[in-house]
């Protein structure tokens, strides 16, 4: 049978070229426009109503003989080098020589100074180091956003004075230690948190008589204090692990208004672990801290 051969050329797809491409949904991480506040007043009445926010680097002796440059930042824009107290106290490069070849420097930003200077909005430091090889390193601070100090922004959060001697691990390198000396070095921290609930253990020693009878001869008890943490960031969790609970000095101011035990400037000392409450589809945590007193006082011992 004649006929006529009919020819086609035809493409093969492995997937259907019409298929919708399924679109994943990024999971909601909880950490979108999340700030740590700082807060000043313009007209300065007490430094409890005054943030202030410090920042040092440890520089090899070696490696940077040029001093390196403190740069303040608003909203990620240069604003001006830090090279006097203008904007806080300044501690110049070389002020402090650790115990493992290194010269620091440091500033310790004053929130009123600055609130009167360049206004509210979002501040950190820049620091810019170049090394003998004309290698550039960039660091920056937390960032911290200023806003006009009122008893209802600052309510629903509390303040943490810390002060650091002597030397630690450094928490940017598990390999390599920070030595602070005896600076006294003075930082803090603002954070969404309730401080207080206090509550007292008693401890009694007794002597017993043949009798049978039991006689006290020490009566203490031992003031503990609740930390509650709304959910923050991994950088700050690092922060208080690392810097605050190893601190030499702590001191906690809580604001929250309907706060029924609130204290100021409480000097205490952690008496627990740190164990953050974890979602692994959130990069929030929140986390629970437990503080005794600095000063246990309340002793009673038979005379």
């Amino acid at each position: 049978m004649n006929g006529t051969c009919i020819k086609s050329d035809f493409l093969f797809l492995k997937n259907d070229p019409n298929q919708t491409v399924p679109e994943f949904e990024i999971p909601k991480t909880g950490e979108c426009c999340f700030e740590i506040f700082a807060l000043a007043q313009e007209t300065k009445t007490d430094d409890l109503y005054n943030d202030k926010f410090s920042y040092i680097r440890f520089f090899d002796k070696l490696s940077f003989v040029t001093p390196p440059v403190f740069t303040l930042q608003k909203d990620g824009i240069d604003v001006t080098t830090l090279i006097d107290d203008t904007y806080g106290t300044n501690f110049p490069f070389q002020f402090h020589e650790t115990i493992y070849n290194e010269n620091a420097k440091g500033y310790l930003l004053d929130f009123n100074l600055i609130i009167n200077l360049l206004g509210e909005g979002d501040y950190r430091i820049k620091s810019t180091a170049t090394d003998i090889f004309t290698n550039v390193r960039i660091e920056y601070s937390l960032e911290l956003c200023l806003r006009k100090y009122t008893i209802y922004r600052a309510n629903t959060t509390c303040r943490i004075d810390w002060k650091r001697n002597g030397n630690n691990g450094n928490p940017d390198n598990f390999e390599r230690r920070l030595d602070f000396g005896s600076l006294n070095w003075i930082n803090q921290l603002r954070l969404p948190a309730i401080f207080g609930g206090d509550k007292a253990v008693a401890e009694r020693d007794f002597v017993k008589y043949q009798s049978g009878q039991k006689v006290w001869i020490k009566d203490q008890l031992i003031n503990e204090y609740t930390l509650t943490i709304d959910p923050i960031p991994n950088t700050i969790h690092n922060m208080i692990k690392y810097d605050i609970l190893q601190a030499d000095e702590i001191l906690v101011t809580d604001y929250n208004i309907v706060n029924p035990t609130p204290h100021q400037l409480k000097n205490v000392i952690p008496s627990g672990g740190y164990e953050p409450e974890f979602d692994f589809q959130v990069l929030l945590s929140p986390v629970q801290l437990t503080f005794n007193d600095m000063f246990e006082q309340f002793k009673h011992q038979r005379s």
